[in-house]
């Protein structure tokens, strides 16, 4: 797909239509060049979903430029839903963890959402919503799924995960899901069980490639965070709530650092059905 826009020279590609057509219900990633250097325009960096027309019309505004301008198209994939499964191979254990470690490790249930960019439900170095602050301390899926509704009633989230806990740990579960080019971002998080506010999980992992494409599959290693709202140092310590919180930050001191490395908790494996 291309459409050539012809711009003087040092003019401003100010309003500038290229109609592209690239078929309802498809995606499109679009790059602008001029004299072969490439000039992405941000609203672009995602691409862009066709639903209502089997034409893009693209709307070009740059800084000055020389030469002629083009707007290169390509599409990404199919808007029809893909079947994805998701295996949680919990590997925590007093062997791979042997330093204070807990009676009874268990992870609790998963929950998680199938999201675009526009949204990020936790972050390092962000403090954690109330959502992700309850699921790490008590394991709770209700106020993060209310948290979920709200950006699905912006158009930003689309389904959900939910599966069970992993009791005891080591333990293996796998549930499936649909996943969208709407909603390609998977948020999945899991608390660790026993103690203060530890969590792990996914944070806007997408399933498609720089290409668009989907992945056949992906592994994504799991390490533990700290929601920052307790302050206890060990798994079975008494609450002790942080006035203001602090912001939520990789673990990397014991008990989960052995040595000088923290082992992985385990893994989620994401293979395409």
């Amino acid at each position: 797909i291309r459409q050539d826009l012809q711009v003087g020279v040092d003019s401003v590609a100010s309003g500038v239509i290229a109609n592209i057509p690239v078929g309802t219900g498809r995606k499109l990633a679009l790059a602008v060049y001029s004299d072969e250097e490439i000039v992405t325009h941000a609203g672009f960096a995602a691409g862009l979903s066709v639903t209502r027309s089997d034409t893009l019309a693209v709307s070009i505004a740059l800084l000055p430029l020389q030469g002629a301008i083009s707007v290169m198209g390509r599409i990404l994939t199919d808007n029809e839903p893909v079947e994805y499964e998701v295996t949680f191979e919990a590997t925590w254990s007093a062997l791979t963890h042997p330093g204070d470690f807990p009676p009874a490790p268990h992870f609790s249930g998963l929950i998680g959402v199938l999201h675009n960019s526009n949204v990020t439900f936790w972050l390092e170095g962000d403090p954690a919503t109330d959502g992700i602050r309850q699921m790490a301390e008590r394991g709770a899926k209700i106020p993060l799924q209310a948290e979920f509704l709200i950006a699905r009633n912006n158009n930003n989230a689309g389904g959900e995960i939910s599966a069970g806990e992993i009791r005891p740990s080591p333990g293996v579960l796998t549930t499936s899901f649909e996943a969208t080019p709407e909603f390609p971002l998977v948020t999945l998080v899991t608390m660790i069980a026993p103690s203060p506010d530890w969590f792990a999980g996914t944070q806007s992992l997408s399933l498609l490639d720089s290409a668009g494409q989907w992945h056949d599959e992906i592994q994504f290693d799991l390490f533990p965070h700290d929601a920052g709202s307790d302050g206890g140092p060990s798994y079975t310590s008494p609450n002790d709530p942080l006035e203001p919180p602090l912001p939520i930050s990789a673990l990397r001191l014991p008990p989960f650092k052995i040595g000088d490395r923290v082992p992985s908790l385990g893994s989620f494996t994401f293979p395409r059905r």
